[in-house]
């Protein structure tokens, strides 16, 4: 395994751990932090997740995060709540 690649998928794992934080973009839903050496690895399972078309695309991207695949990037799952300066808290406290 190259270096940079367990250094990605380790501080993935302390992240899903609670061990390290991690701040979610206001607009995301899932957040995965996935090595190059595998998005281009993933190309072959789902080619269209590298499609022109907006619509295709999306529609890789949804069947990626649901497949099993996406597990070992996935840093959050869904979370509901309110969104301050980035990061998800409850919708009554931080």
């Amino acid at each position: 395994m190259l270096p940079e690649r367990q250094a990605i998928l380790e501080s993935v794992q302390r992240v899903r751990e609670g061990v390290d934080p991690h701040r979610h973009a206001p607009f995301a839903r899932h957040t995965m932090r996935i090595p190059e050496q595998d998005f281009y690895a993933l190309l072959r399972l789902y080619p269209d997740l590298a499609s022109k078309d907006i619509a295709v695309k999306s529609a890789a991207w949804e069947a990626f995060e649901r497949s099993p695949f996406s597990e070992p990037y996935r840093v959050g799952k869904i979370a509901r709540g309110v969104i301050r300066n980035g990061i998800i808290g409850k919708p009554n406290g931080p």
